[in-house]
């Protein structure tokens, strides 16, 4: 069992290298600092989807067995694009899967003031076989 354990952080620990890697912080956050950001609830954030796209469920979770909530904070830009992800929680083998369909999400604009500005909110998905 710690052996599984062990196995699963270094997973994880990947993954979030990876995740650094293939969706770095965007550099214009000194422009998007400028701006405001509000914090949405997953509730508020999942009502404005326009385009969303199921993950494609990985081969070595699937003969593993491996199943499961994958949860991520996303930083939507004020166009309705996922511009950041961060990995919050869920099994490793699944997180990029679900990070790879999330960025590919697209939201209706949240308005303040009639002034369309980034919202912070996070997702999960539920893996099942």
């Amino acid at each position: 069992m710690r052996k599984a354990a062990l196995k699963a952080l270094c997973g994880f620990c990947i993954v979030l290298l990876f995740s650094a890697v293939l969706y770095p912080q965007s550099s214009n956050d000194s422009k998007s600092s400028h701006q405001s950001r509000v914090d949405l609830s997953p509730a508020d954030a999942a009502s404005r989807v326009l385009y969303r796209i199921a993950p494609d469920y990985p081969e070595n979770a699937k003969r593993g067995h491996i199943e499961g909530p994958v949860t991520v904070k996303i930083l939507v830009d004020s166009n309705g694009t996922v511009e950041h992800m961060t990995p919050i929680s869920g099994n490793p083998y699944l997180l990029m899967a679900a990070m790879n369909a999330v960025k590919q999400w697209r939201y209706r604009p949240y308005t303040v003031n009639g002034v369309a500005v980034a919202f912070e909110s996070s997702v999960t998905l539920k893996f099942a076989l």
